[in-house]
């Protein structure tokens, strides 16, 4: 019986220590639990920062963009650099007529149209291109906000959230997810989504450009000698205005700096400066303009051609004519590349940081999820 008794006894001591051990190991597990969730909850907090949590840094970073980082393939941006690159690889438009080659102005105008074609080409393949990366872009956007949601659904985190960070955030549990998803929505709002609205503006104005440069093959035919070609100016005339009247149509959709107002001088000059050589801004009010000085500079009609109906123009004045017009173009597409550089680097930035938030915001739901089958 006394055995019996000290045996029970023993048993229930052993199934006590037991009990606390549990106890104990929980303890331990649930604070390991916590301070992990504490060092991902400000690692978020740091990637965030350090991207830009204000739109002041935003736009310094927007300025930064300077220099020209050749994407690998695959890479969100290096489809749009090839298109680009192939564009400035294309055969180049002849920039004179030399009168003692036969059929010299028919290879002109053959030259003109097929360079005109081939560049109208790649031209919308370089808008397919931003589309379809513009629709990748809200794909994982998407992803990313699901997440935040899932993760913000967690009660253990909320737990973990409320021992170690509120007090230093100030924000509960949920305000603190919202304040994350607000600022990868302004970033992706006013930095890459920008970029990417007026990468597709400046291509269309492009492709707007080779329409004017297939026309240009138009306006000129034999003269009536070796040292002339005979001119339509109503020809080009016609060209130029459709050209001008769609740069205007475009300028419409162009917009005005995201958050202007809010700027100082200083980064209203940042911005003005990032933008250009493409597109000018208006000091005063944002308003993002094509930049036009190229097609200001170019006459619309070589010397001797103006007026109405066809004329005879030397071909000297015709050549002077056709370099600035070719001059014109290669602004146009040199303007193009130096702003792709721009958005290929948005557009890598914000896939990068998608990627970091993700992985971050997936760690902790990992981690919640451990604890919970422990």
């Amino acid at each position: 019986m006394v055995d019996t008794i000290c045996r029970t006894h023993s048993h229930i001591i052993h199934m006590t220590f037991s009990h606390a051990d549990s106890l104990q190991s929980e303890v331990v597990k649930k604070e390991l639990f916590q301070e992990n969730v504490n060092d991902n909850c400000l690692d978020l907090i740091d990637q965030l920062g350090q991207l830009s949590s204000k739109h002041s840094d935003l736009y310094r970073l927007k300025a930064g963009i300077k220099t020209f980082k050749q994407l690998m393939a695959g890479e969100p941006g290096s489809r749009v650099q090839d298109i680009l690159k192939k564009i400035e690889l294309l055969s180049p438009s002849l920039t004179r007529i030399d009168s003692s080659e036969p059929d010299s102005i028919e290879s002109l105008k053959r030259r003109q149209k097929e360079s005109a074609k081939a560049a109208s080409e790649l031209s919308e393949a370089l808008q397919g291109e931003i589309r379809k990366e513009s629709f990748i872009r809200q794909k994982n956007y998407n992803t990313l906000n699901h997440i935040i949601e899932e993760v913000k659904q967690e009660p253990n985190l909320e737990e973990a959230y409320n021992i170690y960070l509120k007090d230093e955030t100030q924000l509960t549990y949920s305000e603190f997810w919202a304040s994350i998803a607000a600022t990868i929505a302004s970033i992706k709002t006013n930095y890459v989504d920008f970029y990417s609205s007026l990468m597709l503006q400046y291509a269309d104005f492009y492709q707007a450009y080779t329409e004017l440069q297939s026309k240009a093959a138009g306006a000129v035919s034999e003269g009536k000698d070796g040292n002339y070609i005979k001119w339509d100016n109503d020809v080009m005339d016609s060209a130029f205005k459709e050209f001008e009247n769609k740069i205007a149509s475009l300028n419409n959709n162009l917009g005005t700096v995201p958050q202007w107002d809010q700027l100082s001088d200083t980064e209203h000059q940042q911005m003005a400066d990032t933008l250009k050589p493409a597109f000018a801004v208006d000091m005063e009010t944002g308003k993002i303009t094509f930049d036009q000085s190229a097609l200001s500079a170019c006459p619309k009609s070589p010397s001797g051609g103006s007026g109405s109906g066809k004329s005879d123009v030397d071909m000297a004045s015709y050549n002077a004519w056709l370099a600035a017009f070719n001059s014109m173009g290669n602004t146009f597409q040199s303007n193009m590349q130096s702003f792709a550089q721009r958005y290929t680097q948005a557009n890598s930035t914000f896939d990068n940081l998608n990627k970091v938030l993700s992985s971050s915001i997936t760690a902790l739901l990992e981690c919640a999820k451990a604890f919970l089958s422990n």
